[in-house]
């Protein structure tokens, strides 16, 4: 048995325990924005049929396959990936709201969910091409990181708390980071869920050039007049903060002088407050009251990992390695498409001449076949790709519009530009 000191196995458990609860669990990935549970319950929603699904069997092959944890923080992800739009769902998924108690997601095994079709199709070209590596269980992989041109969790918010490192992450609309990013401003992002950033309160430079300082987010505050009244409406996301009206409002709405009604219609959360007869409190006191408690500042901190020790980023140097990341992907994607695309066409091109000849000599085998024909051209892999056509691909020796076809895909995708292609995607937001 080896003896050690106490001190030295001490120092030795927390740093393993600390790496991984820094890399495997709490901080987001440098290389796609995630967390890997995150990660891990997409990666297997994507792998299932493209219908709804019971969150329950989504968490269920999660567990079972890549991330053998507990199943209730595991649907828990479920229903947020479906409250930020990256699946579709159906049945009470929860909802975080302005006032009042926040609504809790149903049981999974009443609600379902899939991955977002535009989501789907910004990971499924490319999800072959990445780097796997072995799952928590055995006989699985799991990717190392999801294609994605923007880190994914700036799109939504989060925190993670590790271990000797914390992490606080804003949210930005997709369409306003990649703006920033080719125009190198941060003055362009935006919030999204119908939130603002107040940008004179704001340290935007900072977090865009260090990846450390504040950021003041404030909701839509308006008066507006309605079937209850006149009154103020306050609007956005709620996935931030929640505004502290209860606290503020307490005597009014103690004495039933000002009422708050919810009124959210989309996904996007609204409160409605008005007053009863007689409140000395004016709307426009009311107004600036709301103005007040809908304003946020916090300092924010984006701490990645890399998958080995974890780090703070400057938010462009984060896009910038996501989005040079998905392009090389592209590049990668688009060869070995052209490339299957050009075996394709020697296949077709020779298959008129290959069955030919298996005509006039049935007992030849794929090397004699190669041997007759004599041009390095048409090798053994063409060969044996042509017999495993059927035999009506065999009778129909007119080949002509279908190396055209390959011929047009060909040139499709050699036309196909990263940047072009990373642009249309940010357009579907």
């Amino acid at each position: 048995m080896e003896e050690r000191f106490l001190d030295e196995y001490a120092i030795e458990a927390l740093t393993h325990y600390g790496s991984g609860v820094n890399n495997e669990r709490q901080i987001a990935s440098e290389s796609d924005g995630l967390k890997p549970v995150y990660r891990r319950v997409i990666y297997t929603a994507m792998k299932l049929p493209d219908k709804m699904t019971k969150t329950a069997a989504i968490s269920g092959n999660t567990i079972a396959t890549v991330h053998p944890h507990s199943s209730d923080s595991v649907d828990a992800v479920v229903s947020s990936l479906v409250n930020w739009g990256i699946f579709e769902g159906q049945g009470n998924h929860g909802m975080k709201l302005i006032y009042g108690e926040n609504i809790l997601p149903s049981a999974s095994r009443y609600t379902e969910a899939k991955v977002d079709p535009r989501w789907r199709n910004i990971f499924s070209e490319l999800l072959p091409y990445v780097p796997y590596k072995e799952a928590e269980m055995e006989g699985n992989v799991e990717p190392i990181y999801l294609p994605t041109p923007l880190p994914m969790i700036l799109l939504f918010s989060g925190m993670g708390i590790g271990f000797g490192a914390n992490a606080r992450y804003p949210m930005f609309t997709p369409d306003s980071l990649y703006k920033a990013y080719i125009k190198d401003d941060p003055y362009l992002l935006k919030a999204p869920g119908g939130l603002e950033i107040d940008q004179l309160n704001s340290e935007l430079q900072e977090i865009w050039y260090s990846g450390y300082g504040k950021i003041t987010y404030k909701y839509q505050v308006t008066r507006e007049t309605n079937a209850a009244g006149e009154g103020i409406v306050i609007k956005g996301s709620a996935e931030l903060f929640k505004p502290r009206l209860n606290e503020v409002f307490e005597g009014e709405l103690n004495r039933q002088r000002l009422y708050i009604l919810d009124q959210t219609s989309s996904d996007i959360p609204e409160v409605f407050i008005g007053r009863t007869p007689g409140v000395h409190l004016t709307l426009d006191e009311i107004q600036e009251t709301c103005e007040s408690v809908c304003s946020y500042t916090k300092t924010f901190r984006l701490t990645v990992s890399d998958g080995n020790q974890v780090y703070i980023i400057p938010l462009k140097e984060w896009i910038d390695k996501t989005y040079n990341n998905y392009t090389n992907l592209i590049e990668i994607y688009k060869a070995d498409k052209i490339s299957k695309l050009e075996f394709d066409y020697r296949v077709y091109k020779w298959l008129p001449i290959v069955t030919e000849l298996l005509l006039n000599n049935r007992d030849f085998s794929a090397e004699q076949l190669v041997d007759s024909i004599a041009d390095p051209d048409c090798d053994i892999e063409v060969v044996r790709a042509i017999l495993r056509k059927t035999i009506n691909t065999l009778r129909n020796t007119d080949s002509a519009d279908k190396l055209k076809s390959i011929e047009e895909q060909i040139g499709e995708f050699k036309k196909l530009n990263p940047d072009d292609y990373i642009y249309e995607i940010i357009k579907k937001f």
